[in-house]
């Protein structure tokens, strides 16, 4: 790994991620009901790689570029810490505990401050938020500030869209309109990493505590991987993501062990999380660098393996009948687990505030948390239903435009890069760009996703958005 990129695939870049997961994990186990010194202590630690990498910089020994890169992983990688601590340090469900909260509101101010420091002294770099597609993502934000003033739940919209302006800046950061195809690698390698943190955070606090790693359904009785600490549909998503960057870099690249590796821990997380939306997106998502790198054959190959262990062991269809259903009645399979009626219901609430919906995130964390068929919602569980209820119609045609043009321009880019034998690094990163695209895409028609709160659904569609413009911009004519 040079001294200008985090690349998760290289030793260097993995020591990052194992250091990094155990310094976070600490600062879970160390945490409790009240902010203890060893808390502190740990905190400010992490918070000192602001300065420090600042500092290094400045005599020409660390790159800010590695800095920015660092700073996106993190705000990336810290959403595990949904995970609820006891007093004693374990891990439990329930209240949202006065370290945890402070914690968070540190992390993410930290981050907005570096970032805002780093655009001011560069202000180049904010030409990222007004490209082609990345206006409306922008304009989405502007939307989702200004949503405060008639939000059904002022301090929620208020909150997360600080947050998903922070997720903007610290993004804009990591793209140099002169140099686009390293720019969005440098993206790329940053989210990989930090993907990569997250699952392993997960793994050694599931370790540590395995209550808190594993889900039993209060409904089906069915155990999956996920709990407390990071909830098995996002489990699901993320180690899929991971699983789809594997597969793209396998097939492309000589890195052939450490491709490998991550491609079957992330598969196994993923189908041990039953998570099927996730499974459902990332699967789409994978037959396109199979199709794109003339690996269908491999492909169908696989799928009649499967059919004909089908076909000679019965058995085996009951048995996957279960853990795809994890247990659940006809009329909850029938009503996609309950989505049916929630969108139903999400949909008669736009009715009532169709133009300008009822606020950033409040449209879900509020006007729909109310008992729900056994749970509380929080969101319309479909990315769409979700932008249109929060920001009603004007915050559902910018998605809508966002998201379209970036589809087109992903593209239209991959076609004209993939014209050499073997293909370019352009061709390469466009190819995983698309492929990230579509599998978020496909995950949004049964989460809240990218639209739902802020976090790493968010963040990367942001990135991705922002890749396209950078393309856009490089693609020959």
């Amino acid at each position: 790994m040079s001294a200008t990129t985090l690349d998760a695939r290289r030793p260097a870049g993995i020591l990052v991620i194992v250091l990094g997961s155990l310094l976070t994990a600490g600062l879970v186990l160390l945490g409790g009901s009240e902010i203890s010194p060893k808390l502190w202590m740990v905190f400010f630690a992490l918070l000192a790689v602001f300065p420090a990498g600042w500092l290094l910089s400045r005599q020409g020994i660390l790159s800010l570029d590695l800095v920015d890169q660092v700073v996106w992983a993190v705000l990336l990688a810290h959403t595990v810490f949904v995970a609820r601590l006891k007093t004693t340090g374990g891990l439990v469900e329930g209240q949202a505990l006065t370290s945890e909260i402070v914690i968070q509101v540190l992390i993410w101010g930290a981050c907005l401050v570096y970032a805002s420091a780093r655009l001011l002294g560069n202000l180049a770099r904010l030409k990222t938020l007004c490209g082609r597609n990345a206006k409306y993502m922008t304009l989405f934000a502007v939307a989702a500030i200004s949503s405060t003033s008639y939000s059904i739940s002022p301090m929620t919209t208020l909150a997360w869209s600080i947050k998903l302006g922070t997720i903007l800046l610290v993004g804009s950061l990591l793209f140099d309109p002169k140099d686009p195809i390293r720019s969005c690698s440098r993206f790329l390698q940053a989210t990989y990493a930090a993907l990569v943190m997250m699952l392993a955070q997960y793994v050694i606090l599931g370790l540590t505590s395995p209550e808190a790693a594993i889900e039993i359904s209060g409904v089906s009785s069915f155990p999956r991987l996920g709990g407390y600490l990071f909830p098995p549909t996002q489990l699901s998503s993320v180690a899929g993501l991971v699983a789809l960057i594997a597969l793209t870099d396998l097939l492309t690249t000589g890195r052939k062990t450490a491709s490998w590796i991550v491609l079957a821990g992330s598969l196994g997380l993923m189908v041990g999380s039953f998570g099927r939306a996730g499974i459902l997106a990332a699967g789409v998502a994978m037959c396109l660098p199979l199709v794109r790198m003339k690996r269908t054959k491999l492909a169908v190959g696989l799928s009649l393996i499967v059919c004909m262990a089908f076909l000679y062991a019965p058995n085996l269809v009951d048995i996957s009948w279960d853990l795809v259903t994890r247990g659940q009645r006809p009329q909850e399979l029938a009503s996609l687990t309950g989505r049916l009626p929630l969108w139903d219901m999400a949909m008669n609430r736009i009715m009532e505030r169709p133009l300008l919906g009822w606020g950033y995130v409040s449209g879900g964390r509020v006007v729909l948390a109310m008992p729900f068929y056994g749970w509380i919602p929080s969101d319309a569980h479909n990315a769409y239903i979700e932008t249109v209820l929060a920001l009603g119609l004007l915050g559902g045609v910018i998605m809508f435009v966002c998201l379209a043009k970036s589809f087109l321009s992903a593209t239209v880019a991959l076609v004209a890069t993939w014209r050499e034998t073997p293909p370019t690094e352009a061709a390469l990163i466009t190819l995983k760009v698309l492929s990230l695209l579509v599998c978020l895409l496909v995950y949004g028609f049964f989460e809240g996703s990218f639209s739902g709160v802020p976090r790493v659904h968010t963040a990367l569609l942001c990135g991705l958005v922002f890749c396209t413009d950078q393309l856009r911009r490089h693609s020959p004519r």
